[in-house]
């Protein structure tokens, strides 16, 4: 937010988190998405789970040739005690559903295409995130 505040240029995000918090994820993937200029995002190795929102906000993802998404449904952290355990699972299926319509909607995919591939835990390579829609490019080597 200090960086939209202060500038006009791109806001750019290097991304390497193989697992993390669901309710942290997503609230990060709404900030992203208040930003005014332009996230774009750059995978460097292994991003799964639900750090995948924070790509699907971004304006614009790129991953290095070698780097893997991993589509992996998300765990609850915790056990509540009691009668808390029922709000806790509705909680998480809730935030789950949110987490599977980001990235149906960042990849063009159907929800339930997606939520699938969260429960299978489909492992995309860097060229396979661009044909499922996840990733925009490939970054180039050469450069």
């Amino acid at each position: 937010m200090i960086l939209d505040a202060g500038s006009a240029d791109d806001v750019q995000l290097h991304l390497n988190c193989a697992d993390g918090d669901l309710a942290a994820s997503l609230m990060l993937a709404d900030t992203v998405e208040l930003v005014r200029c332009p996230v774009h995002a750059t995978v460097l190795a292994t991003l799964g789970g639900p750090p995948l929102a924070v790509a699907a906000a971004c304006d614009r993802v790129r991953a290095h040739p070698n780097a893997q998404l991993v589509l992996r449904r998300p765990q609850p952290r915790r056990r509540p005690p009691g009668d808390d355990l029922v709000s806790a699972a509705a909680e998480h299926t809730r935030l789950v559903e949110q987490l599977c319509a980001r990235l149906a909607a960042a990849s063009g995919r159907a929800p339930g295409t997606v939520a699938e591939d969260l429960r299978h835990g489909r492992v995309l390579t860097a060229a396979e995130a661009v044909e499922y829609g996840l990733v925009d490019e490939l970054v180039d080597r050469r450069r």
